[in-house]
């Protein structure tokens, strides 16, 4: 018989370029900056019905250090002879998958691409990514991507931070490239051939007491540098990725940017604010 995790247990890995190496240098302190991911990954979760964790393969996209899903409590000595599942983690970074290895020994670890998975067509049966996808050159590639690897009824579960985000930074005088809009991200669902899917935006505020903890939400996690994005349709978003670039020649600089900064400030603190796209999809 065919060993079923044999494409799992390859050995697959991309080059690290400047991106990838920058969320692995962020992947030890990435649960000290994580704040807006635990907020989006508790939503994520909670739209997946119990139906869905029976999934025997479960695809993380963009898995950072890890992810608790609601499995794990059953998962591995408590339920040796009836557990079949297996969760393969995948990311770009490598650091984030040794961070992630040390915590999730049982997880398959997978240093690869979004856009273009190194998995068999029809190969998972549910597919969960936390704002991972944004980063994305090409989304609809991505999406279309995790519409193949699925079986036929197949769930996707993912957050994409969406445009309209971090809208404090440009207050600030901050570069802050576009993110894509709620309807680029519906026609690229409809790309592919979906039995049903369902895109629907939500808003996230999180408050800072201080500038510094502020802009360390978004660095911490290894988002402060992007590979240039593609210039498309500003309108929309399109081909588009975040892309915060604090440049702070000295002392003085920073005193005017926290002056602004308190411009902004109400009562719970220091705003920063998230647009989340929230994205589900089952395949025919």
């Amino acid at each position: 018989m065919a060993d079923p995790n044999k494409q799992f247990n390859q050995a697959i890995s991309v080059p690290v370029d400047k991106v990838s190496a920058k969320f692995s240098a962020a992947a030890q302190r990435y649960n000290l900056y994580d704040k807006v991911q635990r907020l989006t990954a508790t939503r994520l979760l909670k739209g997946v019905d119990a139906k869905a964790w029976q999934a025997r393969y479960i695809l993380d996209i963009g898995s950072g250090p890890g992810t608790e899903f609601p499995l794990n409590a059953c998962y591995g000595k408590h339920n040796q002879a009836e557990n079949t599942r297996q969760v393969v983690a995948l990311d770009i970074a490598p650091g984030m998958l040794h961070q992630l290895k040390s915590q999730y020994p049982d997880y398959i670890a997978l240093c690869a691409d979004a856009q273009a998975l190194p998995l068999d067509a029809d190969s998972v049966d549910l597919i969960y990514s936390n704002l991972a996808l944004q980063w994305c050159t090409d989304l609809t590639s991505s999406l279309a991507e995790g519409h193949r690897v699925l079986r036929s009824q197949g769930e996707l579960h993912c957050a994409v931070v969406a445009k309209g985000s971090l809208p404090q930074l440009r207050q600030l005088g901050l570069t802050v490239n576009a993110f894509h809009c709620e309807q680029f991200i519906r026609e690229a669902m409809a790309a592919s051939d979906w039995q049903a899917y369902k895109v629907g935006l939500v808003e996230f505020t999180l408050y800072f007491d201080k500038l510094r903890e502020l802009l360390y939400s978004i660095k911490g996690v290894g988002a402060s540098i992007n590979a240039q994005p593609k210039e498309q349709d500003s309108s929309t978003g399109q081909g588009y990725q975040e892309s915060t670039q604090v440049l702070l020649r000295g002392r003085g600089d920073w005193q005017r940017l926290q002056q602004l900064a308190e411009e902004l400030r109400q009562p719970k603190g220091l705003p920063l604010t998230y647009q989340v796209a929230f994205i589900r999809g089952k395949k025919r």
